[in-house]
């Protein structure tokens, strides 16, 4: 990689806005589930199902959902797949037509590629990981350097 290039790169980060998270936000699925249900004044009751926790929301006083951490109901396993890879979901949006993002899939070793893609054009972009979620390793640029 050209020193020159990285030089360029970190500059212009730090003339962009930072995102800041509190440091107590949880990434458990199941928290973050309650938490929204406290808020919303919805009733649910926590229980164990083959050792692991999961939520009985209720409807009515009697009636409820089973919620299991990441898994619905009426999901098919194939659309459970789906969902869980972010460029097969956006692939199967654009085949409904519905409006996503443009991704490409760029490693390491295409970072001129991703030099010249990002030059392009004047759109913001964002930089994702592949493999995390939640948003750590996400970075927003409204422009390129040049």
């Amino acid at each position: 990689m050209k020193e020159s290039i990285l030089k360029e790169i970190v500059e212009g980060l730090e003339q962009e806005d930072r995102n800041y998270y509190q440091t107590n936000i949880s990434l458990n699925l199941l928290e973050v589930a309650k938490r929204n249900l406290e808020d919303f004044k919805i009733k649910f009751e926590p229980y164990i199902f083959k050792q692991k926790e999961r939520l009985k929301i209720y409807y009515t006083p009697y009636d409820y959902y089973k919620y299991s951490k990441n898994f619905y109901q009426n999901n098919s396993l194939f659309g459970f797949k789906i969902s869980n890879d972010k460029l097969m979901t956006e692939k199967f949006l654009k085949y409904s037509r519905v409006p996503t993002t443009n991704s490409i899939l760029l490693n390491t070793e295409q970072f001129e590629e991703a030099v010249k893609t990002f030059r392009k054009n004047s759109d913001s972009k964002v930089v994702k990981p592949l493999n995390l979620s939640n948003g750590p390793g996400v970075l927003w640029m409204s422009r390129w350097i040049t």
